[in-house]
């Protein structure tokens, strides 16, 4: 069984299935006025920002859902024990804060075969408008077909990451998992990168924090951050993560959303 060090802690009944919400689109007016706010765009890596559409919807510069902004920004005095997990409670706005594991080989082997379910009640902020939809790869060639939001861990579960509240956000189907067809991008890349190294250095820390980036009042991140660097510094990159989907406008401040055939 997993062991953490929580910062908050939640217990409610066992839901056995994803709810489907009642979903509605936001009218032209409040995505207009949503995208007049681009000065407070404040995300971390302001050096990627230009590369990106400063809304914060699909652009093809980051194809894959992420981006690798060098090397990780991490003081390993500010993580907890080795293979511990610090999840910070929400804000006031109940959105998800950063999340810190210090990732051992222990923590990471005891992670596997088993799965989390998310508890009834740890719905993320701007969780309550998903459908089904349809997005394409970046070159057309694959189709997702499912619905838009997933319940996105910070820290994954392959990782050792707890299925509670304080660790996942409102994520598109893309920003979990990458673009169709691939299951490589997204927060699946920062995964995938630790896995890799626990499985070749059996004695082997990694440091990993997860942060998510809001605009303003928002209830989605736009993008989440992430710092990975293993103590030997093998693994060592900072990760931005974007919160989008091609073919799809949202509307960060609730998770609305509508089709966009111009993306």
């Amino acid at each position: 069984m997993k062991k953490k060090t929580l910062e908050a802690v939640v217990g409610i009944p066992v839901i056995c299935a994803a709810l489907i919400f009642g979903f509605g689109y936001a009218n032209d007016t409040s995505f207009d006025q949503l995208f007049e706010t681009d000065s407070t765009h404040n995300i971390d890596n302001k050096s990627n920002d230009e590369h990106i559409s400063k809304d914060g919807q699909y652009n093809r510069k980051a194809k894959d859902y992420y981006l690798v902004n060098g090397k990780a920004d991490v003081k390993a005095s500010d993580y907890p024990e080795p293979g511990q997990y610090k999840y910070m409670d929400t804000d006031k706005l109940d959105r998800t804060r950063t999340s810190k594991a210090t990732i051992n080989h222990k923590s990471f082997e005891d992670s596997k075969g088993e799965r989390q379910d998310f508890k009834a009640g740890s719905e993320p902020s701007g969780w309550g408008h998903n459908e089904r939809v349809h997005i394409k790869s970046d070159d057309g060639s694959e189709t997702y077909n499912g619905y838009m939001y997933n319940r996105s861990h910070l820290i994954g579960d392959s990782l050792g990451g707890d299925a509670v509240k304080e660790n996942a956000v409102t994520g598109t189907r893309p920003q979990n998992v990458g673009q169709p067809g691939t299951s490589t991008g997204g927060m699946r890349y920062t995964e995938t990168s630790v896995e890799k190294y626990m499985n070749q250095h059996k004695d082997g820390i990694v440091y990993y924090e997860a942060k998510p980036n809001y605009v303003k009042d928002e209830k989605i991140p736009r993008t989440v951050t992430v710092n990975m660097m293993s103590k030997d510094k093998k693994l060592n990159e900072k990760v931005t993560v974007y919160n989008n989907a091609k073919g799809y406008r949202i509307n960060f401040k609730d998770g609305t959303f509508k089709f966009d055939k111009s993306s």
